[in-house]
């Protein structure tokens, strides 16, 4: 027969528990993005959250896509770099967009070399997603260790899709002169906001 586990365990498991929460966020993050989305609670849902806010390829986004985010965003870390570490090659399908939480990352196109570094806070790889193309460019990781967060596709176009179904435009000659995008209210009422 199991015994529960004493007193003096689940303090320790406790402290530990607050330790690494106090010394690395980073880890608690990525111990929260390398769950799976079904799995993740409420309150570490509000943590990627938080961590979503402070990132500047995702701060034009509405509130409501950043919650969506963080429900679905995963976590990956790649620890070489260089010509065989890379991401993906220009003419590849798009399966995935990256947003660099740490290191840095080349966009190279054939013909023309290194066209840019990205960094952290920089995002790649929507395009080929957006405009259902092959990739434009291939991606070499340029540091050991990068930290990527990764949106895949099938959850990038349903994203992408209630966003358009929520958003109201008025055009003029062409151009948006307003947008509004619809925000759930209480009681099933909805309402756009600016």
């Amino acid at each position: 027969m199991e015994s529960a586990p004493s007193t003096n365990s689940s303090d320790q498991i406790r402290d530990a528990i607050t330790t690494l929460f106090q010394r690395g966020p980073d880890a608690t993050l990525r111990m929260i993005l390398r769950k799976p989305s079904h799995e993740r609670t409420p309150e570490e849902l509000e943590v990627v959250f938080e961590e979503l806010l402070h990132i500047s390829a995702l701060s034009h986004l509405s509130t409501s896509i950043k919650r969506e985010l963080a429900s679905i965003i995963v976590f990956e870390a790649h620890s070489q770099s260089g010509t065989i570490c890379e991401l993906f090659n220009q003419g590849d399908e798009g399966r995935s967009w990256y947003i660099i939480l740490k290191g840095k990352v080349d966009v190279v196109i054939h013909g023309k070399g290194t066209v840019a570094t990205l960094k952290e806070g920089d995002d790649f790889g929507k395009l080929a997603l957006i405009n259902d193309a092959p990739r434009a460019a291939t991606i070499v990781l340029k540091e050991h260790n990068c930290h990527l967060l990764r949106v895949d596709k099938e959850h990038f176009n349903r994203i992408l899709r209630d966003v358009e179904a929520n958003t109201l435009r008025l055009q003029e000659h062409g151009k948006d002169v307003l947008v509004l995008e619809r925000v759930a209210k209480h009681r099933g009422v909805s309402a756009f906001k600016y």
